[in-house]
């Protein structure tokens, strides 16, 4: 048995004002190929499931760069296998991972969150290393050299260059002293004040990500929790105080006006299997299935 390090997990949501960082800490699976890191190496999703249930019961021990330990603790833990993703109705192909939360108590390393230092996880524990001969890899597995079995985690570590693209820093939170996004949103008056709070978010999506293009920023910024909010703010909100009566008289948009209409598709559908829907839940729902009429709409509007 050896020691490994396996950093193919990031952050992909900070929640400032309670120090906590979210992402998957390990993916093992994505889209039916195993997820290879720079080692080679891969830990199938049952064994990965096995060692993070102990780690819960036995560790919950967060550190920095695996050099520095105890400076926060794990505060929550999802492993995605194959059967939880089909009954919870996600994509087929979401991640096959683990997926944690870590609130910090270190300022060092906190600071290092905010600052983008630190862009995600990385495991450590020991394990059986397996060769796996090129004739065995199979199409999806040429990259794998390795697999890890009889898995034991004691460290969950932040890392500055985590191997897996997938996990990433999406969205900040505010600081106790400011105003929390649920009181920003409560002072809105304006379309135009959510698409600022929404460009803000998208910028900060690209700040700690700078591979993304500022239009894949923008959709992954739109699909958080927070984005959702402020897209479906937006849709209620007048353009501007003082010209709501023109804006009424020059009728919806286009774009408003199709979402309406695939909304009242999918509550009509849903009413006619009994299932109650409001009409905000439906229009959520057409956003959700329209993207790309969502993403080129705030486009022009930006």
């Amino acid at each position: 048995m050896s020691e490994f390090e396996a950093a193919n997990g990031s952050i992909v949501k900070v929640v400032e004002d309670k120090r906590q960082a979210f992402g998957f800490a390990y993916v093992s699976n994505r889209s039916g190929t195993p997820a290879v890191d720079n080692s080679g190496e891969n830990i199938r999703i049952g064994e990965l499931e096995k060692a993070a249930y102990a780690f819960v019961k036995d560790a919950r021990t967060a550190g920095v760069m695996h050099r520095k330990t105890g400076v926060g603790t794990l505060i929550e833990s999802m492993v995605f296998t194959p059967e939880k993703i089909e009954k919870m109705g996600l994509p087929e192909d979401f991640p096959q991972g683990w997926w944690i939360g870590i609130e910090y108590t270190d300022q060092e390393a906190w600071e290092g969150v905010k600052s983008g230092r630190y862009k995600g996880f990385s495991i450590h524990g020991k394990g059986t290393r397996h060769k796996i001969a090129k004739r065995e890899r199979g199409p999806k597995m040429t990259e794998l050299s390795s697999l890890i079995t009889g898995v034991s985690l004691d460290e969950i570590s932040l890392v500055d260059d985590p191997d897996d693209p997938e996990a990433m820093v999406l969205f900040w939170k505010r600081d106790k002293d400011s105003l929390s996004l649920r009181q920003e949103v409560d002072t809105m008056t304006t379309r135009k004040q959510a698409a600022r709070e929404l460009r803000k978010l998208a910028a900060e999506v690209q700040r700690q990500n700078p591979s993304l293009t500022p239009q894949e920023a923008f959709v992954k910024a739109s699909d958080s929790r927070d984005g959702k909010e402020l897209v479906n703010l937006y849709h209620q909100l007048p353009d501007e105080v003082e010209t709501v009566e023109k804006s009424e008289i020059s009728g919806p948009h286009p774009v408003a006006v199709e979402l309406n209409k695939r909304a009242a598709r999918i509550r009509q559908d849903a009413h006619a299997v009994g299932e109650k829907l409001t009409e905000a839940d439906a229009f959520a729902k057409a956003m959700d299935a329209s993207p790309d009429l969502v993403r080129d709409y705030y486009a022009e509007q930006s």
